[in-house]
């Protein structure tokens, strides 16, 4: 939030960080995330007041690499090409159109140029992928099956078959490019149910300049939650683009070598990470998510008995759209009579309300 802030020129004063689940909110911890609220308000009060401009944190950044539009250069690809005697198939999942990024389409050629196994390309830009709507129906269904009809579940089951998997994502503003995003956003339920722990992989960012690291370490997070092991993120420099292209070509060697030899990778806690988030929602919230639970258990991710009266209901709410909005709809009153409630105690304790009002339309 602030690096965003300060490259559109905002002066930063802070933000708050909602304590609590990361999936559903910060249930439990209302008081003091509406008390952090109030103390943010007042500093941005006292500083429109006397005009107090904060020092900024982070340098401001070339407008190019904060375009979706900017790709980055393409580099040379020497050296002979590598036989292909691996007899294993290596799935690269790339954003943009290959005729349409030269980077990217020189991270590929490398691929296929230094190789021993059979590389398959996939161009999201070309394939009809949708963002995720977050239905959690994936989760909440057995089979895993994505209710949205593309071709996000094709694409999904190759992963399965393959044996590496690389992700190449343009950079811009510090994120992959929407083509990509899109297609891991449905990865959800992959995330939640490590299927793919038995493949090897690596990422790549282009075209990001200073931000580039910040896009690969996203995708390089995304890679370990579906549970491939990922021996490298790399980020695009133009400065150093022969030490770029020499690098991904090690790497490109080092993951034949890692499919070879079954390398053993230490877990960086992103793929227990999620498991323990819903170990603990089983055990204290009862949001069991009856897919989840079955692959979790099968693998000895966590041993908490499901609480089946919960679990049948949960299902049946997403089966009735009647009773769904009925348990919405209590849901939302008991916010709403908690946070008056929470208010009225403020107010008890000395607490002042700021003399803002909210502008309508018109007065726009």
């Amino acid at each position: 939030v602030r690096f965003v802030s300060e490259q559109l020129g905002f002066g930063y004063l802070g933000d708050v960080s909602a304590v609590g689940n990361p999936f559903f909110g910060y249930a439990g911890d209302e008081e003091t995330t509406e008390d952090s609220c109030r103390v943010l308000a007042g500093q941005i009060n006292r500083s429109l007041a006397d005009g107090h401009v904060p020092a900024r944190h982070y340098p401001p950044v070339e407008h190019r690499y904060l375009s979706p539009t900017y790709r980055g250069p393409g580099f040379a690809v020497d050296g002979p090409a590598a036989a292909k005697t691996g007899g294993k198939t290596i799935l690269v999942v790339t954003g943009n159109r290959l005729s349409e990024d030269p980077a990217n389409a020189a991270v590929v050629e490398s691929i296929r140029r230094h190789s021993r196994n059979n590389v398959e390309v996939i161009e999201l830009q070309d394939r009809q992928v949708g963002p995720c709507v977050g239905c959690y129906l994936c989760d909440f269904r057995v089979e895993g099956v994505c209710v949205l009809k593309d071709e996000y579940e094709a694409i999904k089951q190759r992963l399965h078959q393959v044996d590496g998997i690389v992700y190449i994502g343009s950079c811009a503003s510090g994120m992959v490019d929407c083509h990509l995003k899109a297609f891991l956003d449905r990865c959800w339920g992959i995330a939640h149910r490590p299927s793919l722990e038995d493949k090897y992989g690596f990422v790549v960012t282009t075209g990001g300049g200073p931000l580039g690291a910040d896009a690969a370490w996203y995708l390089r997070g995304v890679l370990n939650k579906t549970g491939v092991r990922c021996i490298a993120a790399l980020t695009q420099s133009a400065a150093h683009g022969p030490a770029f292209a020499a690098t991904v070509r090690r790497t490109v060697e080092d993951l034949d070598r890692a499919l070879d030899e079954r390398w053993q990778i230490a877990n960086r806690f992103n793929t227990r990470a999620v498991t323990w988030t819903f170990r603990d929602l089983v055990a204290t919230s009862g949001m069991v998510l009856q897919a989840d639970y079955k692959f979790h258990k099968e693998h000895r991710m966590f041993d908490y008995p499901s609480p089946g009266g919960v679990n049948a209901l949960m299902r049946l709410l997403f089966k009735s759209k009647a009773l769904e909005r009925r348990m919405m709809a209590m849901g939302g009153a008991q916010v709403v009579k908690g946070r008056e409630k929470r208010l009225a105690a403020y107010l008890q304790r000395g607490g002042r309300l700021g003399e803002g009002k909210e502008i309508s339309e018109q007065e726009k």
